[in-house]
């Protein structure tokens, strides 16, 4: 199977719709750590990470955005500390 790590989100860039739930279920086992739910009726993933400290948290977004920005997606991202 091709991983996932190369692959382009094509609905986030609007060139295909999102795909249907049944279907996103079918990719929930290649990443175990992400958890499927629904928002609206809308499929979403999240994960969550612990850090030590704050600071830690704050450089942690910081490396997400850097990625996030490159490939023109961007993610809700919420620190509790």
């Amino acid at each position: 199977m091709d991983s996932l790590k190369e692959k382009k989100c094509a609905a986030c860039e609007g060139l295909v719709d999102a795909l249907p739930m049944e279907e996103i279920q079918k990719f929930v086992p290649r990443v175990p750590e992400w958890e499927l739910y629904e928002e609206e009726k809308v499929p979403k993933i999240r994960r969550r990470y612990r850090v030590k400290n704050f600071v830690e948290g704050v450089k942690f977004f910081n490396d997400i955005c850097e990625i996030a920005e490159s490939e023109n997606h961007h993610p809700d991202l919420h620190l509790v500390w």
